[in-house]
């Protein structure tokens, strides 16, 4: 289960920081760096307050993943609204709060004492007056409280700005839908924003809403957002490392901040390349950086992070069927807990299968489970998948990754899947008849048969390059066959290393 640490030693995007005291690049993440390349999102946000600020309002609704720079955005529309003598309201849905009616608006409301002076309704409301009761309250205080907002202070234009919306109550919800409907509202502008989640927040969002997506970065986008975020033009090696992120903002910059303040970012000649780093490839390069982009998890329950813990050592995508039998839960019980993580978007469910919403989220957080955790997961997977006839591969996958010896049911069980392992994944196949054969006496029944699918397997992959030679016994065993090599990958036909 992912728990926040207290780490502190490295920036965070949104912050401003530098290293120059003790000789590492300067480097500083404002709302500038966050909004590169979102031109076009930005010119739509500055004409909704244009809009506004002549007496006409608008309902804007921000939509992207964890990262892809939302609030940054909403800091942008409050600047515009000031420089436009709109009044804002600021607010931001809390997950502890998704139960508690008109939370949401009433993180906003707070912001203007002076309509709460003026307005018994919304004094009542932040006194815990009327944010309970029937479902037939709650939609008349829904309705009064959209009708107060949309009569606030005559025809001054306003701005209600609201964040993390998918975290939002059911009943500031209503309000916000009533008020985007309202033709009549005046110059109040809404600008919420979301991550994109399994359903619309709204009914008549695709009418009422203008939809405002911020998606991954293209590759021109990212090069600019890296360059400002280390100082100078990035190296193509750089660009590849930072590749990882997959065009997302918020790693991008942690990515970039995590290289320089641990010695991987130098410049040269007025380009920013990585330096020799202890931190392998593919891997987040600090624990700092890990706690970052794990950050989100930390509002989903004990529960689910168990469950997304084991499936993100099972790889990229694995099917309901397989984390259900690993994790021997019900369908019904394993759905409804992976259904809240979709629904805050950390993964995607597509005709039964899981997949995390980035996978370098799925990586950081097998990274940061402890070495014994991992190779627990993976062995508990790939003897349940064994026992129970999951996915052949996948359960080998699991048994190579675990290293550790096959007692006699595994044993039994690679017997009757040779074959089958042979054909789809051979390298794996390979591995981990090997060290079956390596536990075995030539008189066990078992050694025959598995010494007969390994030279098949071998006489498949001798041609690919080689990482690990068969053992001088069992290759003596199998007829003395020197040059006969097998690889130590474990990425192959659908058996992806985690």
């Amino acid at each position: 289960m992912y728990r926040p640490s207290s780490c502190t030693d490295l920036p965070l995007p949104g912050s401003s920081a530098s290293f120059a005291d003790s000789g590492e690049v300067s480097l500083r993440c404002d709302t500038a760096q966050v909004l590169v390349g979102r031109t076009s999102q930005l010119a739509l946000l500055q004409a909704a307050v244009a809009r506004t600020a002549s007496g006409h309002g608008t309902t804007v609704l921000a939509q992207g993943e964890a990262g892809t720079g939302k609030s940054a955005l909403l800091d942008a529309a409050a600047d515009e609204c000031r420089r436009s003598g709109v009044a804002v309201l600021r607010g931001t849905a809390s997950p502890l709060e998704r139960n508690v009616p008109f939370s949401t608006l009433l993180s906003c409301l707070r912001s203007s004492p002076r309509a709460v002076r003026t307005s018994p309704l919304l004094s009542g409301l932040l006194r815990g007056e009327g944010t309970g009761g029937t479902p037939a309250r709650i939609q008349k205080t829904a309705e009064a409280l959209a009708t107060e907002l949309t009569h606030e202070d005559g025809t001054a234009p306003a701005a209600v700005l609201l964040d993390d919306l998918h975290w939002s109550d059911s009943a500031s919800l209503l309000v916000l839908d009533l008020l985007s409907r309202n033709r009549q509202r005046g110059p109040l502008l809404i600008v919420a924003a979301a991550r994109p989640l399994p359903r619309p927040l709204f009914a008549a969002a695709s009418q009422d809403w203008r939809l405002l997506n911020l998606g991954p970065l293209d590759g021109r986008s990212t090069a600019e957002l890296v360059a400002r975020a280390a100082g100078a033009r990035p190296s193509r090696a750089l660009l590849e490392l930072v590749a990882a992120a997959d065009g997302n903002p918020r790693y991008v910059i942690t990515l970039v901040n995590a290289l320089s303040h641990h010695g991987g970012l130098r410049i040269t000649d007025g380009r920013a390349e990585p330096a020799p780093s202890p931190w392998r490839q593919g891997a987040v390069p600090s624990p700092c950086a890990a706690e970052t982009i794990l950050r989100e998890l930390a509002v989903l329950p004990d529960a689910v992070q168990d469950v997304l813990e084991a499936a993100c050592v099972l790889g990229p995508k694995v099917s309901l069927e397989d984390l259900a039998t690993v994790l021997d839960l019900p369908a019904a019980e394993l759905g409804s807990l992976l259904g809240i993580a979709a629904a805050d978007g950390v993964v995607r469910l597509d005709h039964g299968v899981l997949s995390f919403r980035h996978d370098l989220l799925r990586r950081t957080l097998a990274d940061t489970l402890p070495e014994a955790v991992r190779t627990a997961l993976h062995l508990q997977a790939g003897r349940a998948l064994a026992r129970a006839g999951g996915t052949p591969e996948l359960a080998a996958h699991c048994l190579v990754q675990a290293d550790t010896g096959l007692d006699n049911s595994l044993l039994d069980w690679l017997v009757g899947t040779a074959a089958t392992l042979g054909a789809r994944c051979p390298r794996i196949a390979a591995q981990l008849m090997v060290r079956a054969l390596s536990s075995l006496t030539p008189e066990d029944r078992r050694t025959v048969p598995l010494e007969a699918h390994l030279r098949g397997v071998l006489a498949f992959t001798t041609s690919r390059p080689a990482r690990r030679r068969v053992p001088s016994q069992i290759g003596q065993r199998l007829g003395g066959q020197p040059s006969a090599h097998m690889t130590g990958s474990v990425h192959e036909n659908g058996a992806a290393a985690a």
